[in-house]
């Protein structure tokens, strides 16, 4: 949670802000973009999945923490276990 409080603060207050200025009408208006922004993220992650999993390389859903033992890029590893 505490990666991803930023967004969740800018999506509740884009929604705040189009429903206190617009309305019912902006909110119906905004919708379609704001969906548009969420289905293109939710695109650009499956297909980098997709080409991950085809050139065996991985990618990370979800960013690790610096704390976190395996924090290297799944990339970065690939390549340094290839080079041993």
């Amino acid at each position: 949670m505490h990666m991803l409080w930023f967004s969740i603060f800018l999506g509740w207050m884009f929604k705040s802000l189009v429903q206190r200025y617009g309305g019912m009408r902006g909110y119906l208006a905004g919708l379609p973009l704001f969906l548009g922004l969420i289905l293109g993220d939710v695109v650009n992650a499956v297909v980098w999945i997709i080409l991950g999993y085809l050139t065996r390389v991985g990618y990370q859903i979800m960013p690790k923490g610096r704390s976190h033992p395996d924090c290297a890029p799944t990339a970065f590893r690939t390549v340094k276990a290839l080079l041993r």
